[in-house]
């Protein structure tokens, strides 16, 4: 067997009780820290002793190593310190000790001192994902895209998540039983896994079912030739179609027809844009006409610019 292991686990501010247990049960079977992490720890192989484990929450230490002293006059060995402000420390464990001695803080006021301070940011936290996942819901559903719902889907999960934390947290301080919460073990990469699938099928066009644009610069004619494209719908449903076009000196005319030749949608203009035009379609091959007519008074020459898009 190997005498260093690594142990990708990860735990939330509110679990940090899980972590310590944990830690107290690799020791148990011989597995001691060395170094604790946000996202991975490392272990030592070492059945010759047994300890005890704690952390403690504080970003604000003016002068740490009174910091350290002060607990290692308590029998407190410190192991090391994170990036965002958990410290890992260690007691040898001897049969039959008190509870108090396994406790890095022996009185609850110290105790919910050292939880506040991750409390009054998880609270921020949750209150700020809650927000961005309203925010990118009403966005989403509002612009028709998907992807901005689903990343306000990963705000909620995250936002719910801290929150029922936040709740246990409280709940367990008074003495009361604990809502259900899931482990953010699981919570946190779902999100990340949603996020990252979902921006890859976005990103395959997953949506967009038809997309055009153009443009040209063409001689004066009376009545410009009229350009056609196959749009192929798969499957029967509400779409959503985007529309810009410019066109200078003169009348430009985007149409949509079915299979039967039927229009289901229409614009004649010199200048347009549509965002979001609600069109109900049937399975089938539908066929995209762009026409323009040039006014024969103007200049010599004249410009065409169009972008046509349709999406699920």
């Amino acid at each position: 067997m190997k005498d260093k292991v690594k142990s990708y686990k990860w735990y939330a501010a509110w679990e940090y009780e899980k972590e310590e247990k944990a830690l107290n049960e690799a020791s148990k079977k011989g597995l001691q820290l060395t170094k604790g992490g946000c996202f991975h720890s490392e272990f030592k192989r070492d059945n010759s002793v047994r300890y005890i484990y704690q952390l403690d929450y504080n970003t604000d230490i003016k002068d740490f190593i009174r910091y350290k002293d002060i607990f290692e006059e308590q029998g407190w060995e410190y192991i090391n310190s994170t990036f965002n402000g958990w410290h890992y420390f260690r007691k040898l464990y001897q049969e039959g000790m008190e509870e108090d001695e396994a406790k890095i803080y022996t009185d609850r006021e110290s105790l919910y001192e050292m939880q506040n301070r991750w409390l009054r940011l998880l609270t921020i936290f949750a209150g700020i994902y809650a927000v961005m996942a309203i925010a990118y819901f009403a966005m989403g559903i509002v612009n028709h895209q998907s992807l901005i719902v689903i990343e306000g889907l990963v705000f909620a999960i995250l936002g719910l998540t801290m929150g029922l934390g936040l709740i246990s947290t409280k709940l367990r301080r008074a003495g009361k039983k604990e809502i259900f919460y899931i482990p953010f073990q699981w919570t946190f990469p779902a999100a990340i896994i949603l996020l990252v699938a979902s921006m890859f099928f976005y990103s395959s066009g997953s949506d967009t079912v038809f997309n055009e644009n153009f443009n040209y610069i063409e001689m004066p004619q009376e009545n410009l030739p009229r350009s056609s494209s196959d749009i192929e719908i798969k499957k029967s449903g509400t779409y959503y179609l985007d529309l810009d076009f410019r066109a200078e000196k003169g009348t430009m005319m985007v149409s949509m027809q079915d299979q039967n030749g039927k229009e289901v949608y229409k614009n004649v203009a010199n200048e347009c844009t549509v965002n979001d035009w609600k069109l109900d379609l049937v399975a089938g091959t539908y066929r995209a006409y762009y026409s323009y007519q040039f006014d024969s008074t103007q200049a010599a020459s004249t410009s065409v610019q169009v972008d046509l898009k349709i999406a699920k």
